[in-house]
């Protein structure tokens, strides 16, 4: 095995809050111990900001937080390997991944530091015509895309509305929709119109110069209905309109979230999933869920991403020593694709 230091470069958190406030930047944090089992230990070249990072600093608890080192996706290459790993994890191979939830909020396990150690089902081999920075973008929220069509049981010729397909859930989602042969419109802001229509929509809309939405859509889509709609934004308003615009044995599926607490969240995913004649609920599929990244579904977007099914944007790249810069990016509205952190090189 190759020597590996015993500190790292790192940023590390204690506490919840937003990323200014909470980060502290390590530059000797202690590297993960060699990989026993089928674990690997990955130098790390590019980490993906995301949403769910920033979620999971944001909301969870601080008396769960040691020392946790944040984000969750990530590209680089296998440093050293348990002596159960598969033999395609060899040291020197191109990978790229994602923390499970659980190993960030229970574990500390995040991917804003130079190594991370992780299970063997977590990596993925890169594919060669991916660049190791696109590739660190291609875990959890493509996960959660790919999840949404698996939940929909999307097919060629379907219609689909992606509410939110600037963002980065979004964009792989309608690139997927359109690879099994879907007709796509996406809602975005006018500065991204350009950008949605390049990764395939048919049409877009700009939601801001469409309000009411749900008025929009029913002047404009009632009498040709859509199969799907994948809500990547989190609209109940939306939801609650869409037998006007959504085909009566279409399916609703949300990952945005359909509240602003947590206990709101959770009555209207209860009410929205009811039966149409209990609870006022709605005479539409509701579907809501929680996205735990799987190998298969990773070497699934790998094989997508290989054949440019799916194209990663990359809106930005910063060094890891001013991942606070990326966050600003990242949080600012203004992005077309991801924010990158790069570590290695």
């Amino acid at each position: 095995m190759s020597t590996i230091p015993p500190t790292m470069r790192a940023w590390v958190f204690n506490k919840a809050g937003t990323p200014e406030n909470v980060l502290k930047f390590n530059p000797a944090h202690p590297t993960p111990a060699p990989p026993s089992g089928s674990n690997v230990l990955v130098r790390i070249y590019y980490a993906a900001l995301s949403s769910a990072g920033t979620n999971l600093m944001n909301n969870v608890p601080s008396i769960l937080r040691r020392s946790a080192i944040p984000e969750l996706d990530f590209s680089g290459f296998i440093a050293q390997a348990g002596e159960k790993a598969p033999p395609e994890l060899s040291p020197g191979t191109a990978v790229f991944g994602t923390v499970p939830v659980l190993s960030s909020v229970l574990r500390g396990v995040g991917t804003l530091a130079a190594y991370i150690s992780l299970p063997a089902e977590n990596v993925i081999v890169k594919p060669k015509t991916v660049g190791l920075p696109e590739a660190a973008g291609l875990t959890s929220l493509a996960n959660t895309a790919m999840l949404m069509l698996e939940k929909a049981k999307i097919k060629a010729g379907d219609r689909v509305l992606v509410h939110g397909g600037g963002g980065d859930v979004g964009m792989v989602a309608l690139q997927a929709s359109r690879s099994v042969g879907a007709a796509v419109v996406a809602t975005c802001s006018e500065s991204k119109m350009n950008m949605v229509l390049q990764l395939g929509a048919e049409k877009t809309i700009d939601y801001r110069a469409s309000q009411p939405l749900h008025k929009f859509l029913v002047d404009n889509y009632g009498l040709q209905q859509f199969d799907i709609i994948f809500d990547t934004v989190g609209s109940q308003d939306l939801f609650e309109h869409s037998p006007r615009y959504l085909k009566p044995d279409g399916v609703y599926v949300n990952v945005g979230g359909v509240g602003i607490s947590t206990a709101l969240s959770l009555w209207r995913w209860f009410k929205n999933s009811a039966h149409p004649g209990l609870l006022g609920g709605i005479p539409r599929k509701f579907i809501m869920f929680n996205t735990v990244p799987t190998k298969q579904r990773g070497e699934k977007i790998a094989a997508l991403a290989a054949e440019k099914s799916i194209d990663i944007l990359v809106d930005s790249t910063f060094k890891l020593e001013d991942a606070l810069l990326g966050y600003k990016r990242m949080l600012d509205g203004k992005r077309n694709g991801r924010c990158l952190i790069e570590i290695s090189s």
